[in-house]
């Protein structure tokens, strides 16, 4: 990019948004221009997980606000260049701000910066296929970046869905329409007198006492057609030594 748009230095950022909506840049691809000891360790310790920008009062802020590209090249006697460059930062004479869109979204910038005479417009056009192709980039990293986010939460809920399931003090199953067991705690585990593998798809008839099988057919009857969206009810359930242990049921149907 720096050869093609004949420039000392630049950038290429993502855009992120604040809590509040507010756009700003985070760079993790950039020229490193540091002058000195603090800033080179600061752009090595911050590229890694992107340099942030919030200050919207230059020539890339005007950029990002207003989602067109900027040209300036008289960039130190422009108004929107803001407050100037720190003390000891590299001369910044001319620059070109390209905002990335990418699906009408806008996703990314590139900074581009002393090209001479300066950048106009034939250069924006030559480039064009460049900037297009980083929007694509910038969106697919973005896309990948929350599938991993959402994969990450999902986990995490699934994990903490187990733990309680697990760690609860009532007994817990879950059963096919059919009846079969598809998942158990340890607490149903104690009280039917069995282990999870001999429960896994095992007919939850096959544990229920002989006077009280019919009466919950019934009930899962009622519930699978939608009936009725709640049944409870006191059964038995038979251990492997025929003990009879007696239970207050609650059932609720979950629909996808």
């Amino acid at each position: 990019l720096l050869r093609l748009g004949e420039s000392e230095y630049g950038f290429i950022g993502e855009v992120w948004r604040d809590d509040a909506g507010a756009p700003y840049l985070k760079i993790f691809t950039l020229s490193n221009i540091a002058w000195d000891e603090a800033t080179h360790a600061m752009v090595e310790r911050e590229r890694l997980l992107g340099l942030e920008f919030h200050n919207l009062q230059t020539l890339f802020g005007a950029a990002l606000l207003s989602g067109e590209p900027v040209i300036a090249n008289d960039a130190p006697n422009d108004p929107r260049s803001g407050g100037g460059l720190p003390p000891g930062h590299q001369a910044l004479d001319t620059f070109l701000g390209v905002p990335l869109h990418f699906g009408g979204e806008l996703v990314g910038m590139v900074g581009l910066a002393n090209r001479r005479p300066g950048y106009d417009e034939a250069l924006l056009t030559a480039l064009d296929p460049l900037f297009q192709c980083m929007a694509a980039i910038i969106a697919s990293v973005q896309l990948d970046r929350q599938r991993r986010a959402a994969e990450i939460a999902l986990r995490t809920s699934e994990e903490h869905w187990r733990q309680s399931f697990e760690m609860a003090g009532v007994g817990i199953a879950q059963t096919g329409p059919d009846g079969r067991l598809l998942e158990v705690n340890a607490r149903f585990c104690e009280i039917v007198g069995r282990s999870r593998g001999e429960l896994l798809g095992c007919d939850v008839r096959t544990l229920t006492h002989p006077d009280d099988r019919a009466a919950d057919m019934a009930a899962l009857e009622q519930l699978v057609s939608g009936a009725t969206t709640r049944a409870r009810r006191e059964k038995r359930y038979v251990r492997p030594d025929g003990s009879a242990v007696w239970a207050q049921l609650t059932v609720t149907p979950v629909r996808d």
